[in-house]
């Protein structure tokens, strides 16, 4: 996978600890994990709460070119693979994903007739920024890579090289190709939304060649430091990544003046985009809180501090898991209308969806609950229950021996 615990605490890395903590149960495995850069190629063997981790480090690409090919490919990384597949010998490989690894790791896997499984947490295969978003905030529903130029003369500051746009152009087609390859040459895709799936399917990917699946949870542990605590105020909360895509600062200008009567905690490590988050402290208005970085192995603790989950994003979400969280602990959710969000909140049931980038439309349903409070306090009591992570690894291993039993 492209990242992991504990230096990087995003949803992906969180859920694949718990799998694979559920997964070595009874099973032996190996987390296979890009980390960072440093001046020259090193793998490190480590452990991470008794699961054995292979961390990868790659130099760090000195042209616009070199970030871009690194991206998706990597000969010292393949090298590095290749020597942990014969060494190690798996059933089965399953790529959470292969951001700053090599596209051709599903070809070597297959060379070896080893089965693959990939799981789409977001759209990197089909987009170059892995989100459907464009530099100007709108949405992209694009289906061709010439039409990436744009987001990538934006990125690297080349907006006024028209003359370049082709060569670019070019570059995405080669990074599309490579990649539609590995996703064609795996035995199954899993996606944990029905957006999800769709969007694939509309870039061509069969329908019987994708497993849909919600992601499990610890439910132990996260209920387990979880307390219900009575409040003065109604507590909102975010608990999620700071930066712009995530739409943080829509929620800030929405609460701005409700301090009164409410408290915003905001949960994220601001030193990952730290133009972004002095912008969000500028932003900030009384009741509001800044609780800092993420320690997902208290995710509980840190839900026992909110009554409603807001989930402002700007793009299309996969299916964050933190809402699986929130149901699991009976916080009900206030999302965006955009992608999957649509699917995981329950419009009027499980939480309430406002409109897309629209603080006016936000702030309309905080005052509105602010003045109803029993609102929530009911819907806390009719919330999904959440799949726990040992059955979700149940559902994995059942997909993994169909793999097996049908592997050429």
């Amino acid at each position: 996978m492209h990242k992991f615990l504990p230096h990087h605490q995003g949803g992906v890395e969180v859920y694949t600890n718990d799998l694979a903590r559920a997964l070595a149960k009874s099973h032996a495995l190996l987390i296979y994990a890009w980390e960072g850069y440093r001046p020259s190629f090193q793998e490190v063997q480590s452990q991470y709460l008794g699961v054995p981790v292979k961390r990868i480090y790659t130099p760090q690409p000195k042209s616009p070119w070199g970030v871009f090919l690194a991206n998706f490919s990597n000969r010292s990384v393949e090298d590095s693979f290749a020597h942990t597949l014969d060494l190690f010998q798996p059933d089965v490989v399953h790529f959470q994903h292969l951001m700053n690894l090599s596209s051709r790791m599903v070809e070597m896997a297959k060379a070896r007739r080893i089965p693959v499984v990939v799981s789409l947490h977001d759209y990197w295969y089909i987009c170059g920024n892995a989100q459907f978003l464009r530099p100007d905030a709108t949405l992209c529903r694009s289906h061709h890579s010439w039409d990436c130029v744009g987001c990538a003369s934006a990125r690297i500051g080349m907006w006024g090289l028209k003359w370049i746009a082709p060569f670019l152009g070019l570059l995405f087609v080669y990074r599309d190709q490579l990649l539609r390859k590995a996703l064609e040459m795996a035995d199954g895709l899993i996606v944990s939304s029905r957006f999800l799936k769709s969007r694939y399917m509309s870039r061509g990917f069969p329908e019987g060649k994708i497993f849909l699946t919600e992601y499990g949870l610890d439910l132990e542990r996260l209920l387990r430091g979880y307390r219900k605590r009575d409040a003065p105020h109604l507590r909102f909360g975010y608990i999620g990544s700071l930066c712009w895509q995530k739409g943080v600062h829509i929620l800030l200008e929405a609460f701005a003046g409700l301090g009164e009567r409410a408290e915003l905690n905001v949960f994220g490590d601001p030193t990952i985009f730290p133009d972004y988050s002095s912008k969000l402290e500028q932003l900030s208005s009384k009741g509001v809180r800044f609780w800092g970085r993420i320690d997902n192995q208290k995710m509980g603790e840190i839900l026992s501090l909110i009554d409603l989950l807001v989930v402002p994003s700007l793009w299309f979400e996969g299916s964050p898991l933190v809402i699986q969280a929130a149901y699991a602990t009976r916080i009900p959710i206030l999302a965006s209308r955009v992608g999957s969000l649509i699917e995981k909140v329950d419009d009027g049931v499980s939480g309430f969806l406002f409109e897309l980038g629209d603080r006016a439309d936000l702030r309309s349903k905080m005052l509105s609950l602010l003045n109803n409070r029993g609102v929530v306090d009911e819907m806390a009591k009719r919330l999904p229950e959440p799949k726990a992570i040992a059955y979700h690894a149940q559902e994995l291993e059942t997909l993994y021996q169909s793999l097996l039993g049908g592997t050429e």
